[in-house]
């Protein structure tokens, strides 16, 4: 690829003005300096690698650009994956564009804009780039785990807070979670992990039983005893679709259950050593519509996440049913987006934000192919930053060698504020609207306690 990364900075402007005025033949001159307001930008770009350690990554530009995203200027990370500038803009326009890499797949570009983002908000971006991740900080273990629990006649949920490959029934008593892995930077500590199974007792009552486990080099088989008891709690009779309950400490996700449709009560671990600094997480989904066919697919669908640091607040929410015909989304033909690189979602209510995202694979010279994803952040109506063409890399999504595969379409709505501001002060600052798992749920962050979300996908087989 012919990356272009070119640093320049604004420059501070100062201005100068005198006036002289005349009177009965007699003059005087005065000369003052004016300070105009300047606004420091900064960005940290990191990779992260599987036991949570960051590092720099360099191979990122951002390009700042105007009201038609046209660029004004550009700038690349320095050694230690920062981007800073100073400007007398308060709200900018601006795209990131970093290299990225999955599993074994080949070098591509991952393209983000954003649009009238506060200059001086913190800003993040957090890179996938498998081939340049260093687990070397790392110490990973992976074994099998033996849970001893309360007799359960059926199992109807099972869950670790580390990732495992497969869980199985010994007995009713027991239970087996294959391939456990459990990562911690060397000789540090071990993550707080958490292990879970839920059922009916003999009676037909619901039960479960979890317990913690925050060493992993005290043995060769590892085996856990569930002593914590969750409690049976009422919820709402009015939750018409089915959802999953968790609780987020420690910077992981526990305790995620399914819980079906109608259901009114639910197993809460609501006595634990971690409780005080638990959020408790709701997300329920509705599948709105979706199509099939040799060539394509698409899908349409809303869902609700809630987190909170009462477990009532959280659980005993009300989703209703939403009707197809009283949502404004043209899900099939994305009539919204226009030929002109223009997009309106306003007949959408109270969704202050758009996230609009293609997915490229892109014919290079020597014949084969590359991804790119370009991903617009903006008001519910504008101009996509993807419809001008980007200085620099305009050869790299073209109409004469590009295939749009995938377009999706997010529309968010907070339930703590409709002020653009907010979202988009989110966004810069967070890799995803959830971030569960990543430590990034937390009480102190109150945008994304209670959001509401619009998905439209489209996508060539």
């Amino acid at each position: 690829m012919n990356n272009r990364f070119c640093l320049s900075q604004y420059s501070l402007i100062l201005i100068a003005s005198s006036m002289l005025y005349g009177c009965g033949g007699s003059s005087s001159t005065d000369t003052s300096t004016v300070d105009v307001e300047s606004f420091s930008f900064q960005l940290s770009s990191t990779l992260t690698n599987k036991c949570g350690v960051e590092s720099p990554f360099i191979d990122i530009e951002l390009l700042v650009q105007d009201d038609d995203w046209q660029v004004i200027e550009s700038y690349s990370a320095d050694n230690n994956g920062l981007i800073s500038f100073t400007t007398t803009d308060e709200y900018i326009n601006y795209t990131l564009v970093a290299k990225t890499q999955s599993d074994s797949s080949v070098e591509g570009l991952d393209i983000k804009s954003y649009y009238q983002a506060e200059t001086t908000n913190p800003s993040t971006y957090t890179a996938t780039y498998d081939a340049l991740i260093d687990n070397d900080s790392c110490e990973c273990i992976t074994n099998n785990l033996v849970l001893s629990h309360r007799t359960l006649t059926t199992r109807s949920d099972a869950h670790s807070s580390l990732s495992y490959e497969s869980v199985e029934a010994v007995d009713t008593a027991t239970t087996l979670f294959n391939g456990v892995q459990a990562c911690r930077i060397a000789d540090g500590d071990w993550p707080v992990a958490s292990f879970m199974v839920t059922g009916e007792s003999v009676t037909g009552s619901p039960i479960g039983a979890a317990n913690f486990k925050t060493d992993f080099l005290e043995e060769d088989n590892w085996s856990l005893s569930a002593i914590e008891i969750p409690e049976e709690i009422a919820v709402s009779a009015n939750q018409m679709l089915s959802y999953t309950t968790s609780q987020i400490f420690d910077g992981s996700e526990h305790f995620v259950s399914d819980i079906g449709e109608g259901e009114q009560s639910l197993l809460v671990f609501n006595n634990h050593p971690y409780i005080s600094e638990s959020l408790y997480g709701f997300n329920a989904s509705q599948t709105l519509a979706s199509t099939s066919s040799i060539f394509s697919e698409s899908s349409f669908f809303s869902s609700q996440q809630i987190f909170s640091t009462s477990y009532t607040s959280a659980y005993d929410t009300e989703v209703s049913l939403e009707e197809l015909e009283d949502i404004s989304i043209d899900y099939t033909n994305f009539s919204e987006l226009a030929a002109d690189g223009t997009y309106d979602y306003s007949a959408v209510q109270n969704h202050p934000m758009a996230i609009i995202k293609f997915t490229y694979n892109v014919l290079s010279d020597s014949g084969s192919y590359y991804p790119i994803t370009w991903t617009t952040h903006g008001e519910e109506q504008g101009i996509l930053a993807s419809s001008v063409p980007l200085t620099g890399y305009d050869d790299f999504v073209s109409q004469a060698t590009t295939i749009i595969e995938n377009t999706e379409v997010t529309l968010v709505r907070s339930g703590n504020t409709s002020n653009y501001e907010d979202y988009i002060g989110f966004v810069q600052s967070h890799s995803t609207l959830n971030n569960v798992g990543e430590g990034d749920v937390d009480e102190n962050e109150d945008f994304n306690h209670n959001i509401h979300l619009y998905y439209v996908s489209y996508q060539l087989r």
